[in-house]
């Protein structure tokens, strides 16, 4: 998908503004959303990024252990801004339910679980939960791998948001 030389200006302008790219290096100018993923990756600190497998989730019937653990390495990349107070989790059948307070506001998610791969609502839910974050949220990476998701200012996923595929960086 191209983007504008102006839209190259600004992502090249936002990576340098939040110190993505090192002060003494200049942006490169991308030619489509693509290239300006890539650059943002390329230069992104390990402590704002994440990356994990979305398989054998649940192998041993405690999927939801499993997504706990997983909340709790967000909390971690977000440095606590993903609060997820008196987080707990259980698991009737096929049904995961997940409870934590943020912020005071309470939150219940539940969703069914099938197979060993992460759920896709889960990841829905998680997404749309940052993205009630003003300062910062996560972002999908895009990694054909991996599941791989960094944790970055809000003016950066915008960017992405607006200039890139529907499906990405949700």
């Amino acid at each position: 998908m191209e983007i504008t030389t102006q839209s190259a200006e600004e992502v090249a302008e936002l990576l340098a503004k939040y110190k993505i790219i090192p002060p003494h290096k200049k942006p490169k100018k991308a030619k489509n959303i693509y290239e300006a993923l890539y650059e943002l990756k390329k230069h992104l600190d390990e402590s704002l990024r994440m990356e994990f497998w979305g398989e054998n989730i649940g192998t041993d019937r405690d999927a939801n252990e499993d997504y706990e653990r997983i909340l709790k390495r967000f909390h971690k990349l977000s440095k606590g801004e993903l609060e997820l107070k008196n987080l707990t989790s259980s698991m009737a059948g096929d049904t995961v339910e997940i409870n934590f307070t943020d912020n005071g506001k309470q939150y219940n998610w539940k969703f069914e679980h099938y197979s060993d791969h992460i759920d896709e609502e889960f990841l829905d839910f998680i997404f749309e939960y940052s993205n009630s974050k003003t300062t910062n949220q996560l972002m999908n990476l895009k990694n054909e791998d991996i599941f791989e998701v960094a944790y970055l200012p809000k003016e950066i996923v915008d960017f992405f948001k607006k200039h890139g595929p529907d499906e990405c960086f949700a």
